[in-house]
């Protein structure tokens, strides 16, 4: 892929950033700080008028802390690109003002945690990419799409992707599947919230974590509540609607959430409350990574790629809070 030249405002450097194969920042001055392993961290705000940083290496870590990436909008400019990467996070790091602000190539096993991604045209693409997890993000205000899945020429579908616990807000579209081929995608315990369309589908992909995990929160959904249980027929509410939301006629969220999921430690099932229904999700994929069957991203609390005693341990810390 072709870079072009930005300048660094901020830090009054000039030059197109790079995270290279060899583990070197080029150019060295740029404001990114390599801790001499593998964590690559911002240490001032950047301003790009081209794409934006080129991602060479695998098994990395970017992050932001808490700085803004921020680009002019001009055609095909981006923010971070990963091309035929694999085990890339991208963590805590403000990304506006791009036409997209994430895009993934053919890249695997990569992570986006935890960023604001906003005022872009398209946020997060994942082209030709599988089994990437976006969780924790707020993807808000951009002018098209949320998140948006693509064919890349000479690519793959994008398959298997997770897709957990994002505040999608107020974009044209909150996630469209650009690509009719995407399946097995994993897209629960996320806020829809004042989207002009929700969702854009064409394939069959899976919006809900099962119950009593729970779905998404879908500001257009009126719902009720006065039931429970795996067919929503047992008495006594447990905050997940009595009927499902239906997309369209190949996917349904089975177990939209009656209210919009907020930040508890522990709470892996939104519910505003750490209990033995969290206890119960992290059993049930205990001892799995992100190939096996029986793998659930939202187990793995602490984003270490297997589910195991240290997640547990953070339902435990707080068990019996509420929200």
């Amino acid at each position: 892929m072709q870079w072009s030249a930005f300048k660094v405002m901020s830090a009054e450097a000039s030059g197109t950033i790079y995270i290279r194969a060899d583990g070197s920042v080029d150019p060295p001055d740029a404001p990114i700080l390599n801790d001499g392993n593998a964590t690559y961290t911002f240490i001032d705000d950047i301003f790009v008028n081209a794409p934006g940083i080129g991602v060479e290496r695998d098994n990395i870590v970017i992050d932001g802390n808490g700085h803004t990436l921020t680009g002019s909008n001009e055609s095909n400019c981006i923010g971070i690109t990963l091309s035929g990467r694999v085990n890339v996070t991208i963590r805590n790091t403000q990304i506006k003002v791009f036409t997209y602000g994430v895009f993934l190539i053919n890249s695997y096993y990569s992570s986006i945690i935890g960023n604001n991604i906003e005022n872009n045209n398209r946020s997060i693409i994942l082209g030709s990419s599988s089994n990437n997890s976006i969780s924790g993000n707020n993807l808000t205000a951009n002018k098209y799409d949320g998140i948006a899945f693509a064919y890349v020429l000479g690519g793959s579908s994008s398959n298997y992707n997770s897709i957990i616990g994002n505040n999608i807000t107020n974009n044209m579209c909150g996630i469209r599947f650009l690509s009719s081929s995407s399946l097995g995608n994993m897209i629960y315990h996320n806020n829809f919230i004042d989207n002009h369309q929700q969702v854009s589908t064409g394939s069959a992909n899976i919006w809900d974590g099962g119950y009593p995990s729970g779905g998404n929160y879908w500001s257009d959904y009126i719902g009720t509540d006065l039931f429970s249980g795996l067919y929503q027929n047992e008495t006594g509410s447990d905050g997940i609607c009595d009927a499902p939301y239906v997309i369209d006629g190949s996917n349904r969220d089975n177990y939209p959430l009656m209210n919009a999921i907020h930040p508890l430690a522990g709470d892996i099932n939104g519910d505003d409350t750490v209990d033995n229904f969290d206890c119960e999700i992290i059993a049930l994929a205990f001892g799995s990574t992100r190939s096996d069957l029986i793998w659930d991203p939202i187990a793995d609390i602490n984003r270490d790629g297997i589910v195991d005693i240290f997640d547990m341990v953070g339902v435990a810390l707080h068990f019996g809070e509420t929200g």
